[in-house]
């Protein structure tokens, strides 16, 4: 029987179990998409330029790692600062 398992740095440093990584999807990348994709072992990032409010960043983040059970997955933080303040996204990202 083949395995649906491929080793790879990506897989290794993720702790995946395919080597994909999928891109924050402005306004798609949600709690609810970016879990449904770590829970397929796939990579995945919440786009946090689509809460401009820390408060939303931080309850969506929760959510996400609720609904992740352990599983990894990350925040897409624009680097662009008249998008969203990259302190502020940092603050909410440390906790």
């Amino acid at each position: 029987m083949k395995s649906n398992h491929l080793t790879t740095d990506i897989t290794k440093l993720f702790g995946i179990r395919l080597p994909f990584i999928a891109g924050g999807l402005m306004w798609l990348a949600n709690a609810d998409y970016v879990s449904a994709t770590a829970n397929a072992s796939i990579i995945d990032f919440i786009t946090a330029v689509s809460f401009p409010d820390t408060d939303e960043l931080r309850v969506e983040t929760g959510c996400c790692r609720d609904l992740c059970d352990g599983k990894s997955f990350g925040v897409n933080v624009s680097i662009l600062l008249k998008l969203v303040s990259g302190e502020r996204t940092r603050e909410v990202l440390v906790e």
